[in-house]
């Protein structure tokens, strides 16, 4: 199980790389670069954040396919709680590019205009 496992994790990261690429490319279409920014790391944090499988398992999956297979399979309410890691994810990612480009907007100097 562990070889099986671990390939299907390899495969998976470079389908989602390749994903993350694609949706970065097309992101360049929006103006805003604050719209593009938050675009982009949501889709990293929709492919990139696992989830244990069982609660005592050592096993992760990605946290959207764990939550769409028991959304289908157990219940609505367990897949809506399955996506809890998902929204942290954005959420803190999210609030750390803000506070990025908070940062590094104050770091900038003033442009004097001289006539």
């Amino acid at each position: 199980m562990g070889d099986d496992y671990t390939m299907a994790w390899i495969w998976y990261g470079l389908s989602a790389l390749t994903l993350q690429i694609v949706a970065w490319r097309l992101a360049r279409v929006f103006s805003n670069q604050d719209l593009r920014s938050v675009l982009s790391i949501m889709v990293f944090c929709i492919l990139f954040t696992p989830v244990f499988i069982e609660p005592d398992s050592s096993y992760l999956a990605p946290a959207f396919m764990a939550a769409l297979i028991d959304m289908v399979t157990v219940s609505v309410e367990v897949g809506l709680q399955r996506l809890l890691p998902l929204l942290l994810s954005m959420f803190v990612t999210i609030s750390l590019s803000f506070a990025w480009r908070v940062y590094r907007s104050k770091k900038k100097p003033p442009s004097y205009v001289t006539l």
